[in-house]
């Protein structure tokens, strides 16, 4: 018997009554377990008929401080008391606060605020396909190499970057032109982006929807080196390695490698709207 529920509400109606709703009301494109969950603390947590459950995904990857965090609850229901929304149109400070304090815990200078790790790698392949328009004054230079085996999101262009068939048929004509190389192959990175037209290759530190995939050491330290040596960029995608899931901050850490672009969501936020990019 595990502890009681948390303090809640009254239940007023069970999971068969909800999943019914769902199947009769929500788009088939998910295959979730028939549980319906309704609360949670810690690593938790309990459906609506109050069964109990350890969470052994945490939200995959989202939840990295566990569910109804007594902190992070706190500062979200003081933030939505004093401000909720204002659109880019206008600073708001705790905005710039956290910019700042991601500059100052990475690599990076400047930050772009979005809504998902989809939106932030959408944004990291307009960021480079306009660097090397623009600033290199190389047009041709359109291609993004990704690896096989990897998973980048479900928009239109970020599931064209998804190294994984099952996700992208049925979708096209997808956005490109993409060229997919072996996870962890610096032989294959460096013919990929040797190409004229190579702009840039986006790669996981860790592949994690492809099989926690761990690359051995150099890989990511290597690949640096082949762009600076093409003229290419590097992204990385720390959607799911990032914001300290793998004992440090940021996962090319591990392998010293600096990357041009780092995307993030997922953990950034706990949960809780927060992504940048």
């Amino acid at each position: 018997m595990g502890r009681p529920a948390p303090a809640g509400g009254p239940m007023t109606r069970t999971s068969s009554d909800l999943l019914a709703i769902a199947d009769r009301t929500f788009i088939k494109n998910y295959r979730q377990q028939p549980v319906v969950l309704s609360r949670g603390a810690g690593a938790e947590l309990w459906d609506v008929d109050g069964r109990r459950f350890l969470d052994m995904t945490a939200g995959i990857a989202v939840c990295c401080l566990g569910h109804a965090h007594p902190e992070l609850t706190r500062r979200l229901a003081e933030q939505l008391g004093r401000l909720t929304h204002v659109s880019n149109l206008y600073w708001n400070d705790q905005q710039i606060l956290a910019a700042e304090a991601l500059t100052k815990r990475s690599f990076a200078d400047r930050v772009f605020f979005c809504n998902s790790g989809a939106e932030a790698n959408e944004g990291a392949v307009k960021l480079v396909r306009r660097y090397q328009q623009v600033v290199a004054s190389q047009p041709e230079r359109t291609t993004i190499v990704a690896t096989q085996g990897s998973f980048h999101g479900r928009s239109v262009a970020t599931v064209s970057l998804t190294g994984q068939p099952k996700y992208r048929e049925g979708f096209g004509p997808l956005f490109g032109p993409v060229e997919f190389v072996p996870f962890a192959d610096l032989a294959a990175a460096r013919a990929a982006l040797s190409k004229p037209t190579a702009c840039a290759i986006i790669v996981e530190p860790i592949q994690a929807e492809g099989g926690i995939i761990v690359p051995p050491a150099g890989y990511l330290a290597g690949l640096r080196q082949i762009c600076d040596e093409t003229g290419t960029l590097l992204v990385f995608d720390e959607v799911q390695t990032g914001t300290g899931r793998t004992g440090r901050w940021w996962g090319h850490e591990h392998d010293g490698a600096t990357p041009d672009v780092m995307t993030l969501a997922k953990g950034l936020g706990g949960g809780a709207l927060g992504r940048a990019h």
